[in-house]
């Protein structure tokens, strides 16, 4: 079944347009919570897009409330789930539910044959704690004297969440009166989302996604008398079904006659959504196991609701079912088929998707948001607004483009510098391919900082230092602001960073030019060919240099972007009898920081980050829920390098290079010398979204081992120091320069030893 290949609404004016927006968002919202939290939509063959899909043009423009609440119980329907539903909400003017006009539940009165009935039915009568269980302990009292008992729970209308039955039937002591033995209550079982598994692809995270399971209520038993009993539950579809109710059922003991429909919304957690317009629904978050499989089995017999006012055909049943010699223990109970999920729930296979997937891509990003992203509480901004925002954006995109454009606007909200959005339609729109020089910002312009290919930068007479003016006729700044635009951030430095990178950037094989001014303020233009960017371009341009070195004052040196596993014993062997290390971080690095730090420090496994992800069973954001844990530096049995030692960064330093970072500075309170890092730490995961888009993000919050913010603050230099466009001219690293001085000046700087 297909999605309606609606035609896009466009961003229309007017009040009228705001409400249709507002209930779209919050379809929306509830559309992908239950996706994330309703049980049956984790393993049950439902076409859940297909739901939105019928419901979206439902909400035209001047719909009606009725229509709005159609359109959302017509979604729910598809569940297959009578307790996912759409409260009832009485009429403004009707007054609230009031107690019963004669005796007060609880009652208890004698049927034929010496049967006793119970009744709890005005749940509104129940409200008064104390008195009702007064009353029910004195009812336990008359069914002591009894063997055979009915407990009418057909809840009243409107009165159905005035009281929590099942707590107050065993607060009274009524349940053990029906066991002998102790009895457990159905176990439940819920969704868990320990972070966020990757889509595609795999992350050092380990997220994971799955089911919980909570242990039934246990039901202490009675005297001996107790196993004499026995009980029949009379329900109906707005009635509680206690849990013990359905543990004494299936012990033997108790048997339940439904009116109408028998509903488990009083013993499974639920959660209520509210919608605009008043409504709201309820929403189921867990189900009933038996034997450890889902179970649908409620009542041992339903009834339809009685027609007749001079009698009570239901209670009848039940006084009928009763009298019968014995109940039989249910063996082998229904089970769902547990059929395996949609492969891919969100699937479109155009790259142009029809208008509900293109909603779906913000509905899920929404969803990233709202549930599994575990910077949210950094975010500063209405997350539902962003929502509302993105919405008709989606609606007038007219092509893959513009609707891979509108996704990528929306993601940067979550100022997340993993965050990044690709597509094709993005690829042919910025390029895969750029020339062979990295741009830098530097004092405020962007600036050639060094060449990625040496030959082809100088054949095209480019020279460090150069300013871009403009590129294939665009003022340089102006492009760079417009980039910008969909470039998902963590601090300003980053964004900055990111849009240099791609300032240069085009169809592979193509021609840029670039306007820019020299020495001497002359402006020229130089042609280059584009070509894919080599991996590893965004640190210096040092490939020709060794790894490690010493530099003047006998200070070591090691650029940490390019030195691998393998070469770390051998660069401390060489750096053993300097008086300092210089490590240098402008880069990303190749997981030397796991074997590096040991052996800076003199203390046994020192924490190094503290690390949390959300664990997510619901849609209530109200109280987050995390994982937390420290990670702490490996042991090592090779010889320390005590002397002092400086890390250089700046807003190339990012992820594993800002937690190598940490590492450093939990080991032996490495300095940081240069500009703030780029403020985007843990590992990332990644979601796919409909017309072959995909959204990678942190699963991780990562902080300092002593709980200091990291994220969108990024590593604070002890020293500051950057580069400016005349000492790139003249060959100097500034930043280098400026780390030797200060170890030169330092009193901690003075010989030491190793061991």
């Amino acid at each position: 079944m297909g999605l309606c290949p609606c035609a896009p609404a466009g961003a229309q004016a007017g009040p009228a347009d705001s409400i249709r927006i507002e209930r779209l968002a919050a379809l929306g919202r509830l559309w992908v919570s239950l996706q994330y939290f309703h049980p049956y939509l984790a393993y049950r063959r439902i076409d859940w897009d297909a739901a939105l899909g019928a419901a979206v043009p439902k909400l035209s423009v001047g719909a009606d409330r009725a229509a709005w609440a159609g359109a959302v119980q017509g979604m729910l329907d598809v569940l297959g789930d009578s307790t996912t539903r759409l409260k009832p909400v009485p009429p403004q003017e009707a007054p609230p539910p009031s107690a019963s006009g004669g005796e007060p539940d609880p009652t208890s009165r004698w049927a034929r044959d010496s049967m006793l009935v119970v009744s709890l039915r005005n749940y509104q009568d129940l409200a008064d704690f104390d008195r009702a269980i007064f009353r029910l302990k004195a009812i336990a009292d008359t069914i002591r004297s009894s063997r055979r008992v009915v407990i009418d729970l057909r809840a009243v209308a409107g009165t159905e969440d005035a009281i929590d039955i099942d707590w107050l039937l065993g607060q009274s002591g009524i349940y053990q009166l029906f066991t002998a033995s102790a009895l457990r209550a159905p176990d439940q079982r819920g969704r868990l989302h320990s972070g966020f598994p990757p889509e595609d692809g795999t992350t050092s995270g380990g997220y994971y996604s799955g089911f919980y399971t909570v242990d039934g209520a246990t039901i202490p038993p009675g005297d001996s008398s107790a196993g004499a009993r026995s009980a029949v539950f009379l329900v109906n579809d707005r009635s509680q079904i206690p849990g013990a109710a359905l543990a004494l059922r299936q012990a033997g003991k108790a048997r339940i006659v439904a009116e109408g429909r028998a509903s488990d919304a009083g013993v499974v957690n639920t959660y209520t959504w509210v919608l605009p317009d008043s409504l709201e629904v309820t929403m189921r978050l867990t189900e009933l196991l038996r034997a450890g499989r889902p179970s649908a089995d409620l009542a041992d017999s339903v009834l339809p609701p009685s027609a007749d006012s001079t009698g009570d055909a239901s209670l009848d049943a039940a006084l009928a079912l009763l009298a019968r010699p014995g109940f039989a223990v249910p063996t082998s109970p229904p089970t769902w088929s547990g059929a395996a999920p949609l492969a891919e729930r969100s699937s479109a296979d155009s790259p142009y998707p029809a208008l509900p997937y293109r909603l779906i891509a913000a509905f899920r990003i929404w969803a990233v948001g709202q549930y599994f992203f575990p910077y949210r509480e950094l975010m500063k901004e209405s997350w539902d607004r962003v929502l509302t925002g993105a919405l008709p954006r989606l609606e007038a995109a007219r092509d893959s483009l513009e609707y891979a454009l509108a996704v990528a606007e929306m993601a940067t909200h979550l100022h997340d510098s993993h965050v990044r959005v690709t597509s094709p339609a993005l690829r042919a729109r910025f390029g895969t391919a750029s020339a062979p020089v990295f741009v830098r910002i530097i004092e405020g312009v962007p600036v050639i900082s060094h060449f990625t290919d040496d030959s082809a930068a100088h054949a095209a007479g480019a020279q460090v230092g150069d300013i871009i003016l403009a590129v294939d006729g665009e003022n340089a700044l102006t492009r760079l602001r417009h980039m910008e635009r969909y470039i998902s951030a963590s601090t300003p430095q980053a964004l900055h960073r990111n849009a240099a990178i791609r300032l240069l950037d085009g169809p592979e094989g193509s021609i840029a030019r670039v306007r820019v001014r020299g020495k001497a303020n002359v402006e020229r233009t130089l042609a280059f060919s584009r070509q894919p960017r080599k991996l590893g371009a965004v640190g210096m341009n040092d490939s020709l240099r060794p790894l490690f070195r010493i530099l003047p004052g006998n200070i070591g040196y090691a650029d940490l972007s390019r030195l691998p596993v393998d070469q770390v014993d051998t660069m401390f062997e060489a750096l053993k009898g300097t008086r300092a290390i210089i490590f240098d971080m402008r880069g990303y690095p190749l997981g030397t920081a796991w074997s590096i730090a040991p052996r800076l420090t003199r203390a046994d496994r020192p924490v190094a980050a503290r690390f949390s992800r959300p664990l997510a069973t619901s849609p209530d954001t109200a109280e987050r829920t995390q994982l937390s844990f420290t990670q702490t530096l490996p042991r090592t049995t090779k010889w320390r390098y005590t002397r002092p030692t400086v890390m250089l960064i700046d807003e190339r330093t990012q992820s594993q290079a800002e937690h190598t970072g940490l590492f450093l500075e939990a080991a032996n309170g490495t300095k940081f010398i240069g500009t703030p890092t780029a403020g985007a730490n843990g590992d990332v995961t990644t979601i796919l979204l409909p017309g072959g888009l995909k959204m990678s993000f942190s699963g991780h919050e990562v902080r300092h081992a002593d709980d200091r913010q990291l994220q969108r603050v990024g590593l604070v230099p002890d020293v500051t120091a950057r580069p400016t466009i005349a000492g790139l001219r003249a060959g100097r690293d500034e930043v280098l320069e400026r780390a030797l001085r200060y170890l030169a000046r330092s009193a901690s700087a003075r010989p030491g030893h190793t061991r």
